[in-house]
């Protein structure tokens, strides 16, 4: 019974040990994983808009503005983090940036509206709206 129970363990080491241990190489890796993120920033932005039957004037006009916020949203986080101190912000600071905040919202809601008809606007309103929903009951 000695011998089996040492044959087991043996037998159970040699399995552990023998399993593939696939390397991926780090270069090829990186370079996925770029790729991976562009197309999802481009698929999220089809997704957000593919029930609408968009023209192919209104995509790209869209897709222009979501590239111009996203960079401009983009050099602020940049800024922000080269202030130099990392502070939190005062009440009053906060209140001021959440202002600037809704008012940038608004502008591109504004921007939005000029290229969608009004059927189209309704509809990505509340596909908009939902998806805050969603975020918010999350917690």
């Amino acid at each position: 019974m000695k011998k089996l129970v040492v044959v087991m363990a043996v037998l159970f080491s040699v399995m552990g040990f023998s399993q593939v241990n696939e390397k991926v190489d780090k270069k090829q890796d990186v370079k996925r994983t770029e790729k991976r993120s562009k197309e999802g920033k481009e698929n999220r932005f089809l997704e957000d808009f593919k029930d609408l039957d968009l023209s192919e004037k209104q995509q790209n006009e869209l897709k222009a503005i979501f590239e111009a916020e996203r960079n401009s949203m983009k050099q602020n986080r940049f800024r922000s983090k080269n202030d130099g101190e990392s502070k939190r912000l005062s009440e009053s600071e906060m209140k001021e940036m959440r202002g600037k905040m809704k008012e940038r919202r608004e502008a591109l809601d504004g921007r939005v509206k000029n290229i969608l008809s009004e059927e189209q606007y309704g509809k990505w309103k509340e596909q908009q709206d939902a998806k805050m929903r969603e975020r918010l009951s999350r917690g």
